[in-house]
């Protein structure tokens, strides 16, 4: 096994990792806009308010965390993961006339993003901790146990759309 990283490489994969979690969320804010703006997509303008509004605070909460670590956000190295959640994306919009199938995509995609969130903050979580980054680590544990909570929901409407 290799040595341990010493802390610029730890800090260096969390501000990798913490800017793969700020583009997914980035994301998913400004599809979930482009959806809530559809006219054939009335019937979840609620759902798709709620979770805005949810990815908002978890954004701003995201926005303290660079501002604690005196770091700023960018999108390098964020093509592959954006390329993954816009193909997603793009099955919704080929599924709009069947409301059943899109309702579906729509979970599929949220459900895609939850899961990278998850796997993220997972590791966002132990990096804190060896770093000693007490307060950030408090942001990722709370953002993490509520991630974990949407993820298990959306499943739930999955298995209900599908089955």
């Amino acid at each position: 096994m290799s040595k341990s990283l010493d802390t610029i490489q730890l800090r260096s994969f969390l501000f990798e990792h913490l800017n793969r979690e700020y583009c997914a969320k980035s994301h998913l804010l400004e599809r979930l806009s482009e959806l809530e703006e559809q006219s054939h997509f009335e019937d979840l303008k609620d759902v798709i308010k709620e979770t805005t509004g949810h990815i908002e605070d978890q954004v701003q909460q995201l926005n303290g965390v660079y501002k604690e670590l005196k770091l700023s956000y960018t999108f390098e190295h964020c093509e592959a993961l954006i390329n993954f959640l816009e193909d997603a994306f793009i099955n919704i919009n080929r599924q709009s006339e069947n409301k059943a199938i899109r309702n579906a995509f729509v979970l599929s995609y949220l459900y895609y993003i939850e899961s990278l969130e998850v796997a993220s903050l997972r590791l966002l979580i132990l990096v804190a901790k060896k770093l000693g980054l007490t307060s950030v680590l408090k942001i990722f544990t709370e953002t993490y146990t509520d991630t974990k909570s949407n993820q298990a929901l959306i499943l739930h409407l999955t298995e209900e759309s599908l089955f």
